[in-house]
């Protein structure tokens, strides 16, 4: 007798943030006939994470991940997207133990060969750390199946934060095919370095303004640079250090919006 093949299927475990992986996700929908799987939803957690309390300081980091789970047949397995900008593990932040612990495959988009060797706890895992491409977040085809979770309820980390990020997403973030039609698009910049201003990164805000004015340096270039901030500045730069980072806080904002920072 002649048995019905196996469909194979790449659940998705909507269970936390999902900014960070909309870019994945709408490629697991746009792909599903071409490669003949079918991408479920699962509102909730995966199971290995049940079994650990929600106190324990990495907890709170794992809602950035995207945690998924391939079904075929007797082929079961995790694997997770990290989209976090942290590639050492300095203070849990860089990689979640208990996660690589339990996954297959551990797509790492700021990735380092040399932080995961130096780092005896992370270095056992990283023949399941795999580099993954930079991303950004997009619209999210087919929202209709998370629609569910867009109202808050009693389930834990659901919260109205939550349910503005859903909403942004359905009617805010630009689809996949905005982003290919720029690529015809005339550039009126060569470079845009833009980055907000940390006040816990004094040395990599300062390592950031010397790129900045090595991008000024360069000939026949158009270039936006600044380090943007978001409160609180006029206190911020008056505890700075160094004084070429006050210039840069100052001087290196928009021009029309300059006035609001003198």
């Amino acid at each position: 007798m002649q048995t019905k093949k196996a469909i194979t299927e790449i659940k998705y475990y909507d269970f936390g943030e999902v900014t960070d992986v909309s870019f994945y996700i709408n490629g697991f929908l746009a792909n599903q006939k071409k490669y003949n799987y079918k991408l479920v939803i699962r509102r909730e957690k995966p199971s290995f994470l049940k079994q650990y309390s929600t106190s324990e300081e990495w907890y709170k980091f794992v809602f950035r991940l995207g945690i998924f789970e391939f079904k075929n047949g007797n082929n079961n397995f995790f694997f997770c997207t990290d989209w976090c900008d942290h590639s050492t593990n300095f203070k849990n932040e860089g990689y979640l133990i208990p996660v690589l612990e339990h996954v297959k495959y551990y797509f790492k988009a700021n990735y380092n060969a040399t932080a995961i060797d130096d780092d005896p706890n992370i270095k056992k895992y990283r023949d399941k750390i795999i580099p993954i491409g930079l991303s950004f977040p997009l619209h999210l085809e087919n929202m209709l199946k998370f629609m569910p979770r867009i109202f808050p309820g009693n389930n834990k980390h659901w919260t109205y934060k939550e349910s503005k990020e859903r909403i942004n997403l359905m009617f805010r973030k630009p689809r996949l095919s905005y982003f290919k039609r720029l690529r015809k698009t005339e550039t009126d910049l060569d470079i845009f370095f833009v980055l907000p201003y940390y006040p816990n990164q004094i040395k990599l805000n300062e390592f950031r303004f010397e790129v900045m004015k090595a991008l000024q340096n360069l000939g026949k270039t158009n270039s936006i640079s600044a380090l943007l901030l978001r409160r609180n500045y006029r206190r911020i730069i008056n505890t700075l250090n160094s004084q070429y980072l006050k210039c840069v806080l100052i001087f290196e904002i928009w021009p029309d919006q300059k006035s609001q920072f003198m």
